[in-house]
């Protein structure tokens, strides 16, 4: 029950902001637990808005609601995503990889997601087609020689 009332929360605060462009330009949903579920909610309200910046750090949003998300961001505003410390893994990573060089993103936060070397290698491979300019990986299980290519591919 609380998980759902939560959620109902999260669509209200994200309706607002579709509803009224100027809700706000920065969204902080960190720590609601809405999962797959709300973040596949999100994704529908997302486009339109005037959000640049979104927080949905430790919401337990694996690979289904990252897909969704990343559908969703290229017709956003958003420059500034954080998605850490979430469940996203690899398969998350490679689809928003494929998104990226359509969106705005400029500072994106993946850091405690279980990336492995194959979402941090479909990164490298779409980062010079991006606007990112900041890349946060923390904690990813990825090796030496794709940290490399990363450090190649981005240099900063």
């Amino acid at each position: 029950m609380e998980r759902k009332r939560t959620l109902s929360k999260i669509q209200d605060r994200v309706m607002a902001s579709a509803n009224h462009k100027n809700f706000t330009n920065t969204n902080n949903l960190e720590y609601n637990q809405i999962g797959n579920q709300g973040a596949e909610a999100l994704a529908k309200f997302l486009p339109g808005t005037q959000i640049q910046t979104l927080h949905l750090g430790e919401n337990q949003i694996g690979v289904a609601g990252t897909q969704a998300l990343a559908k969703a961001l290229p017709g956003t505003q958003i420059q500034t995503l954080d998605l850490y410390y979430n469940q996203i893994g690899s398969e998350g990573t490679e689809a928003l990889a494929q998104s990226l060089p359509g969106t705005k993103i400029q500072t994106l936060s993946l850091g405690g997601n279980h990336i492995s070397d194959r979402g941090a290698q479909a990164l490298a491979k779409v980062l010079p087609d991006t606007q990112i300019h900041t890349l946060d990986l923390y904690g990813s299980q990825i090796s030496y020689e794709t940290r490399a290519l990363l450090k190649k591919k981005f240099p900063t």
